[in-house]
C-alpha cells in the first residue's frame, strides 16, 4: 500500500489547526454572549473531542463542561426535574454514541446533582418512569423513554407497570464512558435509580441517576469539574 503522499498529510494538519480555531472561536462567542457556559457549549466540546482526530493522536484532550447543582423545592417539580437533568446530559454527550479517546479505560463526569426541599423532600418518588413514558423531551419528536431505551423499551416499561418508586434522597446524573475488558458500570436496581444504556462497536456509554451516597458510586471515579454557576 502506498503511503499519503507528504503535502496531504500537511494539508490534513492545517485543516485540523483551521477547524479547532473555529471550534474554539465559536465556544468564547457563545460564552461571551451568555455570561457562562450553556449545554450547547459542553456539546459543541464533545463533538470537537470526538472528531478531532489523527489516528490515534487526539487534538482536542479536554471536554469543556461544568456541573449543574440544581435544587428542587417544589414536589410537582421532582419527575420533571430528573427526566430533564438525565436528557439534558444525553443530550450534551451526543447520546453516547461519541468516541471521546483511544485506547482502553473509562471517562466519567457528573453531569449534575439534584438536592431536594421542601415539600420535594416529602415521600417517595412516584410516577417517575411513567413520566419517562407519556412526556417528551423539548424539540423533540419521541418521549424520553423511547429516546433514552431503544430496543430495551418495553422492558423498561415493566418498571411502569409496577409503579417503581425512587426514595427521597440527594441523587447525581453520571456519564460513564467505557471501553476496557470487564465493564464498569454498575448493578443498580430500578427501585435505586436509572441507567440508560448505550452500545456502539467496542465502546459502552451509560447515563446514570444514582443516589449520592450510595455504594454504587465508590468504585466510579468521576472527573472533578466547576460548577456552571461558578464560571
Amino acid at each position: 500500500m502506498k503511503k499519503a503522499p507528504m503535502y496531504f498529510v500537511i494539508g490534513m494538519i492545517i485543516l485540523a489547526v483551521l477547524v479547532i480555531g473555529a471550534l474554539k472561536f465559536q465556544l468564547e462567542f457563545h460564552q461571551s454572549l451568555a455570561g457562562k457556559k450553556t449545554k450547547e457549549d459542553c456539546k459543541l466540546s464533545v463533538l470537537a473531542a470526538s472528531k478531532l482526530r489523527i489516528k490515534d493522536f487526539e487534538l482536542v484532550r479536554n471536554i469543556d463542561c461544568c456541573q449543574n447543582n440544581l435544587v428542587v423545592k417544589d414536589k410537582k417539580e421532582v419527575v420533571p426535574a430528573i427526566a430533564k437533568s438525565l436528557y439534558d446530559c444525553y443530550f450534551q454527550f451526543l447520546k453516547g454514541e461519541a468516541n471521546l479517546f483511544t485506547g482502553t479505560g473509562s471517562f466519567c463526569f457528573i453531569c449534575s446533582t439534584i438536592h431536594f426541599e421542601g415539600s420535594a423532600a416529602q415521600g417517595d418518588i412516584e410516577e417517575v418512569y411513567n413520566y419517562l413514558f407519556t412526556k417528551k423531551p423539548p424539540a423533540s419528536f419521541n418521549t424520553y423513554a423511547k429516546e433514552f431505551f431503544g430496543a430495551e423499551l418495553e422492558q423498561k416499561r415493566e418498571f411502569t407497570r409496577q409503579n417503581i418508586r425512587l426514595p427521597n434522597k440527594d441523587y447525581m446524573v453520571i456519564f460513564l464512558h467505557d471501553r476496557q475488558p470487564e465493564p464498569a458500570v454498575p448493578h443498580l436496581p430500578p427501585e435505586e435509580g436509572i441507567v440508560v444504556n448505550k452500545r456502539a462497536d467496542d465502546i459502552r456509554s451509560s447515563f446514570m441517576l444514582m443516589p449520592t451516597d450510595d455504594e454504587y458510586l465508590r468504585n466510579i471515579q468521576c472527573k472533578p469539574v466547576r460548577t456552571c454557576d461558578s464560571v
